[in-house]
């Protein structure tokens, strides 16, 4: 039996009301990177991404992936804009998965009652049977 109990009986949370519409809550932003991380990206892919997404330049100043260039791509994800949280997702790439598509494809994000809209919703897209996220491409966030 390789389900969890809740599978197999068929189990699930009640459908959260959406409480959040336009804002990307810290612990999207923060997940946006460490989904990235679990993916095989390292915190200079991820930053390479950021920076240009955000139009800065990366600190030169930041050399080692971690703390220094991990602490900087939080960072930055921290600070900006809600919205451009969201373009840190893949350019046009065919096959790439947007940052949203994959955050919203999450239990514990869609528990805290975050939309997915405009669009429709993409859990079922990324979700096996099991559950398990399909990952991105390695240079899509």
């Amino acid at each position: 039996m390789s389900q969890n109990f809740s599978d197999r009986f068929g189990f699930k949370p009640a459908e959260p009301e959406i409480t959040i519409r336009e804002d990307a809550p810290d612990d999207l932003r923060f997940a946006i990177a460490q989904i990235a991380v679990n993916a095989g990206m390292g915190p200079s892919d991820i930053r390479d991404v950021v920076c240009t997404v955000l139009f800065v330049a990366p600190d030169r100043n930041n050399w080692s992936e971690y703390p220094n260039i991990w602490d900087e791509v939080r960072g930055l994800l921290e600070d900006c804009e809600w919205f451009k949280v969201y373009d840190t997702g893949p350019s046009n790439a065919a096959g790439s998965l947007s940052a949203r598509q994959i955050l919203f494809a999450s239990a514990g994000t869609a528990r805290k009652g975050i939309d997915s809209t405009p669009g429709r919703d993409t859990t079922a897209d990324l979700n096996d049977p099991l559950g398990n996220v399909t990952r991105p491409s390695r240079h899509c966030l």
